[in-house]
């Protein structure tokens, strides 16, 4: 419970923040009116930008694994391998 309660916090101390601390609760009201259980609003709920150097580093990747596609060995050429005769 002490996990849930401190993981609210973080996102409830950025809107309590903006007020400059203003109207931070005190924690014996803030357990008593259960404010963990709130919702976070949409404006809260910020998506992370996407870094392309990531999505760029990830494209290559998935290129190069196509790439391998062209060089395996067909079903023949394995079963000619695990018989020795390949």
């Amino acid at each position: 419970m002490l996990t849930l309660i401190l993981g609210t916090l973080i996102w409830q101390q950025k809107g309590w923040a903006k007020e400059g601390n203003k109207y931070v609760p005190y924690f014996e009201r803030y357990l008593k009116r259960r404010k963990w259980e709130d919702e976070p609003l949409e404006t809260q709920a910020v998506p992370r930008p996407i870094d392309d150097r990531l999505s760029q580093a990830t494209s290559r990747k998935i290129a190069e694994i196509n790439s391998y596609a062209d060089k395996r060995p067909s079903a023949d050429e394995l079963a000619k391998l695990r018989k020795g005769t390949g």
